[in-house]
């Protein structure tokens, strides 16, 4: 038997159903061996960890040394002692679970074996299995007795062909699911086997999977470990997006627009197809795409960010999860990295006084009638009154005023809305960024925090870095007094300066809106992660469904400009609103120069609120600063999105419907 007989015997074996079964129950044991395994290793490592010992609250009602029993308000306060002690090592000894959870193996191994499985069924196992055995004979010795530059090149390789496997297969898998004999899942079929032969698409999924195999070399290891995995997290989901919203674009377009120019769509529109069933079954086919490209590249990025979660040394580590100031404590670096970056959580911002609003419309009404008697003296010196411009000034003015604290002063900030980490115990996180001055980065202030029946926390803090301090969840005070999210607060007073001593700084600290927060974990990064990939697709399938509609009327150069203006103005679009707001027309400018630009701002502006939806979905970011991105949001944007995109196919079915097909050239 010749080597080409011996490779047909086995193609015909991989096809049998009895080996399709077989390999299947194998994959699936091994699986959930390899998840119990780590169980049980993992379930002994955390057995062995370092925890802190939880104190008994009987504690707080039994006699001092020497002394008889403590007064009802020392047993008060001892009894708070150990609820506050208590909270910081139930939160220490999650930090450390962290290190040995099951649920990451399963999600790990769970992306491992879908391709695997996929392939089997597709009767592609054992050539999946030699390409595997083949890319492992190649890159092994180059990452193992290579040198820096040689081990670097094998562990690149390895990457590049485990996305390209997994890539080509879910293809399949997708073709097999779209294997039924409609109309929309045939021209579905069509567009994948194009996507897969146009050289276009071939460049921007050769460009994706090379670009994400390159990125975990390009990370500087000696950078904190949670600087790190932001950056990995950033470049990963934000490139992956990115690489493939364009391929997106360029394939609506180009799926359609080149069957009429080169008249293959007469072959297809002379069957019992319908101008509804045609575009439908071309956005199938490349939001199908577009799934499982972002799935695969998803998946890179989420394994290779538990890689570095797990396994890398953070600042002030021994070891991964270690500190190196002893049993007992937790370096900063991995604090941050796991109550901030790898966690979904929610947000709450110092609650503003009431009169606060009142205050803004007066003082808003005043300069509004003050800037109007200005233009009305010099239009030539003073612009056209912009209310959302001077509301804007406003509110941050006030705002900055109230986020502000005096030398030698101090002030108190309540944070509402915390039942939840209240009852469920629930550590907190207390995120502050201070600002001084120019914030010279060679300056450091003295600022002191309290928190209610607590001891000061005295910080010596950078300018304009944050910073976080770890808050028991025993500072929530139930307030019987208030109803609804005031009853459960934080009341956080901040001082400017260091009150034990009596130091005082030489200028005023503010906070941004942004930069004074208390957070707590609602969600695992799993779940988190999961909910952003789904909002990525929703977008892309909106995009997609812009670049088809235009097609139907417009040639593919025209349609590809219109369709890439859209993708950018709808990701700027916040941007552009607030720029708007600062866009008047020169007045010493001629009077065409000042129609041009009345004429920018008039088109601009309902451009920019038509497209504003989309731009304040940003759920990379979300992911990267670890804010809850929550189911809602993701109902929310498959609804709005629903509609749009059905609202585009029908217009797009009514022009396409109306086309003259027969003498459409193209041009």
């Amino acid at each position: 038997m010749n080597l080409r007989q011996w490779f047909s015997k086995l193609d015909r074996v991989q096809q049998t159903l009895l080996f399709k079964i077989a390999a299947s129950a194998v994959v699936v044991a091994l699986a959930i061996g390899l998840i119990v395994s780590a169980g049980i290793r993992e379930s002994n490592a955390a057995q062995n960890a370092t925890r802190l010992r939880e104190l008994d609250p009987a504690l707080a009602s039994q006699p001092q040394e020497g002394g008889g029993k403590p007064s009802e308000e020392e047993a008060r306060a001892r009894m708070e002692q150990l609820e506050t002690w208590n909270a910081q090592a139930r939160f220490f000894n999650r930090l450390v679970d962290q290190q040995f959870s099951t649920l990451a193996v399963a999600v790990g191994v769970a992306g491992a074996c879908l391709p695997v499985l996929a392939a089997i069924w597709l009767g592609i196992g054992l050539t999946l299995l030699g390409y595997l055995a083949l890319g492992a004979a190649v890159c092994w010795p180059l990452w193992r007795f290579g040198n820096e530059f040689w081990s670097g090149v094998g562990t690149y390789a390895a990457g590049v062909l485990v996305l390209a496997l997994s890539f080509s297969t879910l293809v399949q898998a997708l073709r097999l699911l779209l294997s039924a004999s409609h109309p929309v899942t045939a021209i579905a079929r069509n567009v994948l086997a194009e996507a897969v032969r146009m050289k276009v698409s071939l460049v921007f999924i050769v460009i994706l999977i090379l670009g994400l195999a390159a990125l975990p070399g390009l990370l500087e290891p000696n950078t904190p470990l949670r600087y790190r995995v932001q950056s990995f997290m950033q470049y990963g989901s934000t490139g992956s997006f990115w690489i493939t919203a364009i391929l997106v674009l360029f394939l609506s377009a180009a799926t359609v627009s080149f069957e009429q120019r080169d008249k293959i769509i007469w072959q297809t529109m002379t069957k019992p197809v319908r101008s509804w069933q045609y575009l439908l079954g071309k956005w199938t086919g490349v939001v199908g795409l577009a799934a499982v490209l972002l799935g695969v590249s998803c998946t890179g990025v989420f394994l290779f960010t538990e890689y570095l979660r797990r396994t890398q040394t953070a600042i002030d580590e021994t070891a991964p999860y270690v500190s190196a100031k002893g049993p007992g404590t937790i370096s900063e670096d991995r604090l941050v990295l796991e109550t901030q970056v790898m966690v979904g959580r929610k947000l709450m911002r110092p609650v503003l006084p009431a009169d606060l609003g009142d205050t803004i419309d007066r003082t808003v009404e005043e300069r509004l009638r003050e800037a109007a008697k200005q233009y009305e003296q010099d239009p030539r010196m003073y612009e056209t009154p912009n209310e959302a411009k001077i509301r804007r000034q406003v509110e941050g003015e006030l705002l900055s005023d109230y986020l502000s604290v005096a030398p030698g002063t101090g002030k108190a900030f309540e944070f509402i809305g915390l039942a939840d980490a209240r009852n469920f115990s629930v550590p907190l996180t207390l995120r502050y960024k201070v600002n001084a001055g120019a914030n010279n980065p060679t300056d450091f202030y003295t600022v002191t925090f309290f928190v209610e029946d607590s001891p000061p926390l005295v910080r010596s803090v950078p300018l304009g870095q944050v910073l976080t301090i770890p808050l028991s969840n025993a500072a929530v005070r139930h307030r019987p007094e208030k109803t609804g999210d005031a009853a459960d607060s934080v009341i956080l007073r901040v001082a400017n300066g260091d009150v034990t001593t009596g130091r005082v700084n030489p200028e005023s600290i503010s906070f941004a809106p942004d930069g004074l927060e208390v957070s707590y974990a609602v969600s695992t990064f799993h779940t988190n992660f999961l909910r952003v990939a789904v909002v990525m697709w929703l977008k892309l399938a909106f995009l997609s469904a812009i670049a088809i509609t235009t097609s139907t009327f417009l040639a593919f150069p025209v349609a590809c400009l219109v369709s890439f203006g859209c993708f950018l103005l709808a990701e700027s679009a916040s941007f552009l609103a607030t720029s708007l707001e600062y866009f008047t027309p020169d007045q010493d400018a001629s009077g065409a120069e000042q129609l041009g630009m009345g004429l920018i701002g008039t088109i601009a502006q309902p451009l920019t609120q038509l497209f504003r939806f989309y731009s304040d979905l940003t759920p990379m970011a979300d992911l990267v600063e670890g804010r809850l991105v929550p189911w809602g949001l993701v109902g929310h944007t498959a609804l709005v999105m629903g509609v749009l995109c059905s609202l585009l196919g029908v217009v797009g079915s009514l022009i396409f419907k109306h086309r003259e097909l027969a003498t459409y050239s193209g041009q």
